[in-house]
């Protein structure tokens, strides 16, 4: 289940106690427009409820660790420190998310309200008023930046067929 937690990272560009603090009553695979949220003051940017639209590859993601869920968080923690993935640059990771979307043309200050990122959010939600009118609008960027990351990644790719 770590590594699954790494690939979460690296396909949102989220922060390392984002992801640990996911909850599943906080995911909704059955949505119109799967995605899971961070209620307020649960991110470094309390005041704001974000969402993060769950696209294509990452929907096994949270299939796999459905299968071994034994509480209400997605990634639950282990006692045993062996099982814990070590090395890992996690700022690294974030930055690369957006680094992708740069290259891709998308502009940086729409990146960072998509993300929840920008210090002038001061709105109840950051897929709202600020950049887009709903979730969907968000799905574009994310499917694209994922799209982009796992393109040519064959263990990524093989993982996430296998699993599925």
């Amino acid at each position: 289940t770590q590594l699954w937690a790494c690939v979460l990272l690296l396909l949102t560009g989220l922060r390392l106690s984002e992801v640990l603090s996911l909850k599943w009553s906080n995911v909704y695979l059955k949505a119109e427009v799967p995605h899971f949220i961070f209620p307020l003051g649960t991110r470094k940017q309390r005041k704001i409820v974000y969402a993060v639209p769950i696209v294509n590859i990452m929907q096994n993601v949270f299939k796999a660790q459905n299968k071994v869920r034994v509480n209400d968080y997605v990634f639950p923690s282990y006692k045993n420190r062996e099982s814990y993935i070590r090395d890992v640059d996690y700022a690294l990771q974030r930055r690369t998310w957006t680094q992708v979307g740069v290259s891709l043309g998308y502009d940086l200050t729409i990146l960072n309200y998509i993300t929840g990122r920008s210090s002038t959010l001061k709105s109840a939600t950051a897929i709202g008023s600020y950049i887009t009118p709903s979730l969907e609008t968000a799905v574009p960027y994310y499917e694209k930046i994922v799209m982009t990351l796992t393109d040519g990644s064959d263990v990524l790719q093989e993982k996430m067929i296998i699993e599925s």
